[in-house]
């Protein structure tokens, strides 16, 4: 990862959304007002994917009456649903 720095991230790092702030540690919160901050293009897509998913399926309710989204499978970490169009 290429770690950089820069005093633009401090202010911006206070306004990030209390829901935002309480997802993190005090040490994450520490470490972003000092202006730090990582590129995404130090990940690989494969990372960026992987953190995409997993944020996805954490905040998948399959409860709500979404008639648009039909569980295709779950096979432990993995989850596949598909979009109906119809």
């Amino acid at each position: 990862m290429f770690l950089q720095k820069t005093p633009s991230i401090t202010t911006e790092s206070k306004k990030l959304s209390s829901e935002i702030c309480h997802s993190l540690t005090s040490e994450e919160l520490a470490w972003l007002d000092a202006g730090n901050f990582v590129e995404l293009e130090s990940f690989t897509p494969q990372m960026l994917i992987k953190v995409l998913l997993s944020g996805i399926s954490g905040s998948l309710n399959l409860e709500s009456d979404d008639s648009t989204m039909i569980l295709m499978g779950d096979s432990g970490n993995d989850l596949h649903i598909v979009e109906s169009s119809g």
